[in-house]
């Protein structure tokens, strides 16, 4: 009711709680713009302590620095767009690590260590002087299909607007899969848009 009458007041209509473009309208528009209750100073008591929190079609952590400032940060690597922190709070150390290729940052946030797990196997000087690489080979075989295992973990992630325009490389990943990445917007550009 409408206040000093008797006249019932409508209520929006039904496609604002149901139709997905509305809730992508919203999610854009309100929930990823404004300011928002997420949780309680008290919660993350000492330096290294976090909660992890949803907001809008993200999640977030908070953590308390050294310096005890508490600090908000999109829960995505910058590397592959793992999750950093996979549960709802706890301790991180000094650290916040990343899980799948341990990327580390600091807490305010600072990338601070990026390790070059991707590597290649083998420089150009061991396979020209004939070594027995087939041991190497299988292994790297079972690392490929733990990477496989890890990315289908990170995959959810890559919609976040913290990897909307793609993570970054090690230096020694860069030559090659850039190259990829050109050969694949050559075939997808004209029907997806995709550019590199």
């Amino acid at each position: 009711m409408i206040a000093d009458t008797d006249e019932l007041a409508p209520t929006l209509g039904g496609p604002y709680y149901t139709d997905p473009d509305i809730l992508t309208a919203e999610f854009e528009r309100i929930f990823e713009r404004e300011w928002y209750y997420a949780g309680r100073a008290d919660e993350i008591p000492s330096p290294g302590r976090f909660v992890r929190r949803r907001v809008g079609r993200e999640t977030v952590i908070l953590v308390r620095g050294r310096d005890q400032a508490i600090r908000g940060f999109l829960n995505v690597c910058r590397h592959r767009g793992a999750q950093l922190c996979l549960t709802d709070s706890g301790e991180v150390g000094r650290t916040i690590r990343c899980p799948y290729h341990a990327w580390s940052y600091s807490l305010d946030g600072q990338l601070v260590a990026a390790l070059a797990v991707c590597e290649w196997l083998f420089s150009a000087q061991t396979l020209a002087a004939g070594h027995d690489v087939t041991d190497a080979v299988a292994l790297f075989s079972k690392v490929n299909e733990q990477d496989f295992a890890a990315a289908q973990w990170c995959q959810p992630n890559m919609s976040s607007r913290a990897y909307a325009h793609g993570g970054v490389l090690v230096p020694s990943e860069a030559p090659v899969i850039s190259r990829y990445y050109q050969w694949y917007a050559g075939l997808m550009g004209a029907a997806t848009g995709v550019t590199c």
